[in-house]
């Protein structure tokens, strides 16, 4: 997820380009690439951070609670 979050801050075609390079192998028809960049443009940048955010908080959360 770490470059999911990173490719969303890149431009639209830097995105597809690294996603094809990574992912092209596991997504051969681009399905999920395609999916991604279009959810990409849909969404505003807010929506992904606070997605991202939530996930870095309950890695945090599950790590301290280990403790």
């Amino acid at each position: 997820t770490s470059f999911l979050e990173f490719c969303f801050k890149q431009s639209k075609s830097e995105a597809e380009m690294l996603l094809i390079e990574n992912l092209g192998t596991y997504d051969p028809d681009h399905e999920f690439i395609d999916k991604f960049l279009n959810y990409r443009d849909f969404l505003p940048a807010n929506v992904f951070d606070m997605a991202f955010q939530g996930r870095n908080d309950s890695k945090v959360t599950g790590a301290s609670a280990k403790n």
